[in-house]
């Protein structure tokens, strides 16, 4: 397959992961809290989408190795390693959202803060990826690498903030949500929309695409 080809593919998880990201907290996570026995469907659904958006960040996570190898192969992989860090992390604390589910009242409002606690940590992981890759993206298109850079940034300092003062990072939430979703799916749309790679190998440059800024 050419590198172009998986770009498109991981295009299209990537926008699969935002949106189901965006439905699950405002749709089930936010408009629900604690589950009882009168949402427990809808909080099991947002469930299985976490699994699902988790497959497709690890699909994600390869093509940006693919993709990136070419310009640095080391850092790629080492953007690998610490973004499969994050999705362990954040697979582990989803183990809490079923306990939420199964245990009404206090015992599952704890559950669900330590999902979120668990979540901010993975989120600090990704930061640090989407810098990385982002520096190695802004190698082929500078507006791109610069935006998904600054997601990385609002993504780290929230998770600092996370660690150092709780209070705080629950008031900037919505404010780092602005620049993390524009610089993602800046991103996405990037990958899914660039001409990566000619010829039969599977190994282009996207250096060598005029599609690319």
């Amino acid at each position: 397959m050419q590198t172009r080809s998986y770009a498109r593919v991981g295009g299209v998880l990537y926008l699969v992961v935002i949106a189901i990201g965006a439905l699950i907290e405002l749709g089930i996570r936010q408009r629900i809290g604690v589950p009882d026995a009168a949402n427990a469907g809808l909080w099991r659904l947002g469930i299985l989408g976490e699994l699902v958006l988790l497959v497709c960040a690890v699909g994600v996570t390869w093509v940006f190795y693919v993709v990136l190898r070419d310009v640095n192969r080391e850092l790629a992989l080492l953007g690998v390693m610490l973004n499969m860090v994050g999705v362990i992390v954040e697979a582990a604390s989803t183990v809490q959202l079923v306990l939420a589910g199964f245990q009404p009242g206090p015992a599952g409002g704890m559950a669900v803060m330590t999902f979120g606690t668990g979540f901010g940590i993975a989120l600090f992981f990704n930061g640090i990826v989407c810098g990385l890759f982002g520096w190695l993206i802004h190698r082929l298109s500078r507006v791109v690498g610069t935006l998904y850079m600054l997601a990385g940034l609002a993504y780290a300092a929230h998770s600092v903030a996370l660690v150092l003062a709780p209070a705080v990072a629950m008031r900037m939430f919505m404010y780092i949500a602005v620049p993390a979703f524009i610089g993602e799916t800046t991103t996405a749309v990037w990958l899914l929309f660039t001409s990566a790679g000619r010829g039969a190998g599977s190994c282009g440059s996207l250096a060598a695409s005029p599609s690319v800024p």
